[in-house]
């Protein structure tokens, strides 16, 4: 979901007083913010707004990596090691049944 609907979803009471509720512990990794009901709930951007994607971890898709991964390091004497790492891939899917999309959940 994006940043709109996740804020809807966190003013429901409903929801924050739900027994299976909880935040991400410690640091949010990849944009996992919160759990409900046995599912991570995502925050992104790439989402539209008033729409959830909901999909089985594992089993809707792959990373598939275009760009294998790259380590630049730079020197700056008596100073400071620069360490860059990047890797470019795209998400494939691979089970479309796996996957629903949700819409109209302002409503």
């Amino acid at each position: 979901m994006n940043e709109a609907t996740y804020t809807l979803l966190m003013s429901n009471t409903k929801v924050l007083n739900h027994p299976t509720f909880k935040l991400a512990d410690g640091i949010i990794r990849n944009g996992q913010l919160a759990q409900i009901c046995g599912l991570k709930i995502y925050v992104s951007p790439v989402i539209t707004n008033d729409k959830v994607l909901v999909g089985m971890a594992k089993k809707c898709a792959t990373w598939v990596i275009t760009q294998p991964l790259t380590v630049d390091v730079m020197i700056d004497p008596q100073k400071k090691y620069t360490i860059r790492a990047s890797e470019i891939g795209v998400c494939q899917l691979t089970n479309p049944e796996a996957l629903c999309l949700l819409t109209n959940v302002r409503a």
